[in-house]
């Protein structure tokens, strides 16, 4: 119908005519689900698909992208007056900022020690 012809009907007509137009919806999309579900069915047959291969395989997908925790970082600054460490990551504490970092670094092979210190067994 065009616009025109919708504007001439009264209230009451237009309101028959929504519940008819209601009804054809719920009877294509309910015609549409029933064809999905008949290709989903013939897709599942063709490939030898079971009802849990398909469900198994959204699960698996949401299992394997687990987040793996961060490895701590190694100390590579040294306080020698409060003992503290720093990594160098991040906002720089209180003890070493504003001052040359080279004078508070941690020796090379003490990190290579505290490495193979924190290195797994058998690695």
């Amino acid at each position: 119908m065009t616009a025109d012809q919708w504007a001439g009907l009264s209230l009451a007509e237009l309101l028959v005519a929504r519940e008819a137009l209601d009804a054809k919806i719920q009877a294509m999309r309910s015609e549409a689900r029933d064809a999905a579900i008949a290709q989903i069915r013939e897709l599942m047959a063709t490939y030898g698909l079971s009802q849990a291969d398909v469900m198994l395989g959204a699960a698996a997908a949401a299992r394997s992208r687990k987040i793996e925790p961060r490895k701590k970082a190694t100390a590579r600054y040294y306080d020698p007056n409060s003992g503290k460490t720093w990594t160098g990551r991040g906002k720089a504490p209180r003890w070493i900022a504003g001052q040359d970092y080279t004078n508070f670094l941690i020796p090379a092979e003490g990190i290579l020690r505290k490495m193979a210190q924190q290195a797994p067994a058998g690695a």
